[in-house]
């Protein structure tokens, strides 16, 4: 059991290089390993898997608990821990689930975590996750044996392992560009949710273990709704009241035995994290950003800008397009599951870079979905007003003649009648892309597919399945937020799902790959709270979004950088793959390699990429995924069933 715990472990060397550990039970067939990435107490008191301090508890662990000196001397105050060996965050843990037992303890700890923990006195397994899913936790049973960790490959090295493809979670892909949890892109393998754990009884007598109902201890709706009936009224008050509690948030992120620093872009909420961290700091900060050739996806000025207002030790790092097209070919290889958020590109690079001056980085990620910042929740409301009021025969008449005329020449047509005066207010805040996007949702039958449409579109790249019409593991009318306004409801969908099945698993891969750990003070509980005692007019003001946190900013930024026409983290993918990626591109998308998983309409492919190298765009969004799906799919370690199993 020793061999093959610690061959699933060196699956994740990236994740932990710098120890590594094994633990096993063989009485209950039952064994931890552990790959380590050295952050908070860097002795080997911190080697993991640890012992508790009676022995009853035994924990693989990966994360940080950032309140763990305040739990540590509530511990100390209440005589739970005679003794301490070391001073990691790890022992921590194990001291609080002696004392307040697990389920109880899961709700105290402020974190980012995943951890497999074996109580030796009932012999049950713990699995537990925490509460926005930023670390990750898969399991499930393998001919008969339960398997879990912090990566497919890691379970993909058991003799176990099937590894069959599950074409409804590839379907969602295809639509969503990314799998929702619970599911995954392998039939009997699931992510354990955000905020939940999971215990697996294990009968050593009788060789057999049963897995329990997955629980959830914390819930953004329920804490959401609670928050709403506490609603902040004075703003003078709400923003000193926010900026403390950010200090606060940042100032327990920052707790670190290694070198630290902080992503800087150009947005908002970068530089809020950032002008929190100067106000604790002692020494200078560290802060990065990357440039490109490219002046329509470089921001790295406006960063500097910033940087040298706050002023941090900034790092600009210029990236060539050589250098992005070689890691547009590898990108894919290091996601467990296929990803096709273009973002995940610049964010290896800028976590490269990074890499080679600190071991922790500080981010913006939650801000959009806490505070209103996407387009769709500027649109949302009003849409959804327009589509109640409008009779459905006219909604059907007029989608295809909004789709008849170009974006651009919708941009003329809009410019010449906003000459009159009422029209010009009727029309206030539209675009041709905004009345192709309106033309999209018009024919939405609820408030969820509204939000489905507003975020892909029509399904991308539908002509190019074997079975377009396979379903879907996630249904989000299933999952839909019940009780809140279109706009509240579409940040609540967004926390549950984009933000840990798409953008923090971008970060966490992206990162960890280059052995970087980043840490997100927006996705503090407390922020979470506050977020939702805001009234929705202090969030989104016409089309404007996060009109808070630029109030916030103002105080330590000046005007003309606050946001100044942020371009996002893109790369300009479409003119590379019609030139020097061309060849990578094409490599994958041989019939006989798209014919292999049984997924992909090969003839139906072929056209679509001849037609987009005629200069037709209309088919990229599916090309994308299919291609990162084909790289992804070249890149695992052992050879994939090629039998395609549907979830039933």
């Amino acid at each position: 059991m020793t061999d093959v715990a610690r061959r699933m472990a060196q699956r994740l060397v990236h994740r932990g290089p710098d120890d590594s550990g094994e633990w096993i039970a063989a009485d209950c067939g039952v064994a931890l390993s552990h790959r380590r990435l050295s952050i908070l107490d860097l002795s080997p008191m911190g080697h993991q898997p640890m012992l508790s301090a009676s022995g009853r508890f035994v924990i693989a662990y990966n994360g940080e608990i950032y309140n763990y000196r305040e739990l540590r001397r509530e511990l100390d105050a209440s005589g739970a821990q005679a003794h301490w060996r070391g001073s990691s965050d790890t022992e921590v843990m194990l001291a609080a689930f002696e004392h307040w037992g697990v389920a109880k303890s899961l709700p105290r700890l402020n974190g980012m975590f995943a951890f497999a923990l074996w109580d030796c006195t009932t012999r049950q397994l713990w699995l537990a996750r925490d509460r926005f899913g930023e670390k990750p936790l898969y399991y499930g049973t393998c001919n008969g044996t339960f398997l879990f960790g912090s990566g497919l490959r890691a379970l993909s090295a058991h003799s176990a392992w099937r590894g069959e493809l599950n074409r409804a979670a590839f379907n969602q892909f295809m639509r969503h560009k990314y799998i929702s949890g619970p599911g995954t892109i392998y039939s009997g393998i699931s992510k354990l949710a955000p905020a939940s754990y999971l215990v697996v009884d294990v009968d050593p007598v009788a060789g057999e273990f049963r897995a329990g109902a997955v629980h959830q201890y914390w819930s953004a709706v329920a804490t959401a709704a609670l928050a709403r009936d506490r609603r902040l009224t004075d703003l003078e008050e709400a923003k000193q009241e926010f900026s403390s509690l950010l200090r606060s948030t940042v100032s327990l992120r920052v707790r670190s035995d290694v070198p630290l620093g902080a992503f800087l872009s150009s947005g908002i909420d970068s530089s809020l994290i950032v002008a929190a961290m100067r106000e604790g700091a002692v020494n200078q900060i560290k802060t990065f950003t990357i440039g490109y050739d490219e002046t329509e996806y470089d921001e790295s000025a406006q960063a500097r800008a910033i940087a040298n207002h706050l002023g941090t030790e900034h790092h600009a790092i210029p990236v060539t397009d050589r250098e992005v097209g070689e890691v547009i070919t590898i990108v894919p290889s290091l996601f467990d599951e296929p990803l096709a958020d273009l973002s995940q590109i610049p964010t290896y690079l800028v976590s490269r870079s990074t890499k080679r001056h600190i071991t922790v980085a500080l981010t913006g990620d939650g801000g959009d979905e806490l505070f209103g910042g996407y387009h769709r929740y500027f649109v949302g409301q009003r849409t959804w007003q327009i589509i109640n009021r409008m009779p459905s025969l006219l909604r059907r008449w007029l989608t295809p003649v909004l789709r008849s005329i170009t974006p651009e020449r919708w941009d003329d047509v809009i410019t010449l009648l906003s000459r009159n005066s009422r029209l010009k207010l009727l029309l206030d805040g539209y675009s041709g892309h905004r009345l192709h996007t309106l033309a999209n949702v018009l024919n939405a039958r609820s408030v969820a597919e509204m939000y489905e449409l507003l975020i892909n579109g029509p399904y991308p790249g539908l002509n190019l399945l074997c079975d377009p019409n396979g379903d879907s593991e996630y249904e989000i009318e299933n999952h839909w937020p019940s009780g809140f306004s279109p706009t509240d409801s579409m940040m609540l969908a967004d926390t549950m799902g984009m933000l840990p099945d798409d953008l923090l698993v971008k970060v966490d891969r992206a990162a960890m790959s280059v052995s970087l750990e980043t840490r997100a003070p927006f996705l503090d509980p407390d922020i979470f709270e506050f977020a939702w005692r805001l009234p929705p007019q202090w969030k989104i003001s016409g089309q404007q979004g996060k009109v808070f946190l630029r109030n916030v900013l103002a105080r330590y930024l000046p005007e003309k950088l606050i946001d100044p026409g942020k371009r996002g983290f893109g790369v300009p993918i479409d003119r590379w793959l019609r030139g020097p990626l061309r060849d990578w591109a094409e490599s994958l998308l041989t019939e006989r390699d798209l014919a292999a998983g049984g997924l992909v309409n090969p003839a139906a492919v072929t056209i679509a990429w001849e037609q987009y190298l005629g200069g037709s765009s209309k088919q990229f969004s599916g090309l994308w995924s299919i291609l990162v799906f084909q790289s992804w799919l070249r890149s695992q370690d052992n050879p994939i069933t090629p039998s395609v199993t549907q979830t039933q």
